[in-house]
């Protein structure tokens, strides 16, 4: 069903799965116990989304995948 979450945090990513999974780390660890979605607009990068296929990852994290450089806006209006 629908979950109301306190928070919302988008981060974009192109071509720099080395540092995702430690970003996605730090940003659990600071938001701690507050209920909260983390979305991941991966923007046209082949490789990110084969990395992203190929790991498992905490419930709150959403992936979007996207061919034009334009995940900000799409990802916004789609949680309004």
């Amino acid at each position: 069903g629908f979950v109301n979450y306190e928070c919302s945090i988008i981060i974009p990513t192109y071509k720099n799965s080395d540092y995702l999974n430690e970003c996605l780390t730090s940003v659990l660890n600071s938001v701690g116990d507050l209920s909260c979605e983390i979305l991941v607009g991966i923007d046209g990068c082949m490789s990110t989304l084969e990395w992203v296929k190929n790991k498992t990852f905490d419930e709150r994290i959403k992936f979007f995948y996207f061919v034009k450089n334009n995940i900000i806006y799409i990802i916004i209006c789609f949680n309004i």
